[in-house]
């Protein structure tokens, strides 16, 4: 019974084989024209409509962590909302309440917070 199954099967991916071997290749439509394109009448950027702004935990910007990635979000969402994105980084822990001053006080619609 395995015998049979097994010719039956190894048959049947031989017959496969061949016949997509054998096929007929895939034909190419004819390469159409390429758009002209048309000139936009470029406009003034539209002022700035926020300010995100992000207070740091001590590892920085750039720590490959949390900090990088809260103000990697808060400039996706200042491109797609137009507004500005900044940062401070707090060097040691008693940074954090004048920075997080200095944010208030600079007029920022968003503050974002970044450490436990």
């Amino acid at each position: 019974m395995k015998k049979t199954l097994f010719t039956l099967l190894s048959g049947l991916m031989l017959a496969s084989l061949v016949l997509t071997a054998c096929g007929g290749g895939a034909t190419t439509a004819a390469p159409t024209p390429a758009p002209v394109p048309t000139t936009v009448p470029t406009q003034a950027p539209p002022p700035v409509a926020g300010k995100v702004c992000e207070v740091t935990d001590t590892g920085g910007v750039d720590d490959k962590g949390f900090n990088q990635t809260a103000f990697d979000g808060a400039k996706m969402a200042g491109e797609e909302l137009n507004w500005e994105a900044t940062f401070l980084e707090s060097k040691q822990q008693t940074d954090y309440e004048k920075n997080i001053k200095e944010f208030v006080d600079g007029k920022c619609d968003l503050i974002v917070t970044v450490g436990f």
